[in-house]
């Protein structure tokens, strides 16, 4: 087993932590930087202390709901480590700042807008270009990216977004590809696969509910299609999960 990196080792791919307790946007803002990042997801602000603390990180997303409230510990470490960690503030629409101001962001983004996030994500990790609001790709695929995130956990393709928005399927496929490097399918099936690890963690659904809520066909398909992507079956995740959180 290889050793936890630190501060002083290169870090070749970029890192990044997507914090919040909102499932839906945290599946996908992991899921659309999947194919140039390794990126994980937490839920709580202890959880974000312990793995900033424990690795070097290049990026955290961080809905600014955990700053609220009981958020001091967490706003004291991400002061200690503003020089070495970038941040990208996701606010809701209603969310007052003026209690954030001693703390330096590098961006912030508010709203509904998953595809303006992964841009501003996407720029502060110098993947510039991704998802253009000047482009009519950037446009289309934004537009693609947010309908996505609505609607992971229905029945999905190519050619149903396409129609939706009056472009061919193929044309659509290939400027999706394009701009996130990694197809619609696989975009989807990496944000159901998120979203089912945060109900695997945090609840005690069967099988059959947890892929029903996050978009598989069926348990057999979930548990298939889960360990192709996580090296474990559901069950072995959550039961790591629920020893991790004991501990903490």
């Amino acid at each position: 087993m290889s050793a936890e990196p630190t501060d002083h080792e290169p870090v070749a791919v970029p890192r990044v932590i997507v914090a919040g307790p909102r499932s839906r946007w945290r599946s996908a803002v992991i899921a659309a930087l999947s194919a140039d990042c390794e990126s994980w997801g937490v839920g709580t602000g202890d959880e974000l202390v312990t793995q900033i603390v424990a690795r070097a990180v290049d990026l955290i997303v961080l809905d600014g709901k955990l700053l609220i409230g009981d958020g001091r510990w967490l706003s004291a470490v991400l002061r200690l480590r503003a020089e070495k960690t970038q941040v990208l503030l996701h606010l809701r629409d209603d969310q007052e700042t003026d209690g954030l101001l001693h703390l330096t962001f590098h961006g912030v983004c508010s709203g509904n807008d998953t595809a303006g996030l992964v841009r501003q994500a996407a720029t502060l990790l110098g993947l510039d270009g991704r998802l253009s609001p000047g482009t009519p790709s950037g446009r289309y695929v934004s537009y693609a990216l947010n309908f996505l995130t609505d609607h992971y956990s229905e029945h999905l393709d190519v050619a149903i977004v396409a129609t939706r928005m009056s472009l061919s399927p193929g044309y659509l496929a290939r400027i999706f590809r394009n701009e996130m490097r990694i197809g619609m399918r696989e975009f989807v099936l990496r944000m159901r696969i998120e979203a089912a690890k945060l109900i695997l963690a945090e609840t005690d659904a069967t099988l059959g509910a947890v892929a029903q809520r996050s978009g598989f066909f069926d348990a057999a398909h979930f548990s298939r299609v889960f360990r192709r992507y996580e090296g474990c079956t559901p069950g072995q995740y959550r039961r790591t999960a629920v020893t991790y959180a004991r501990h903490q």
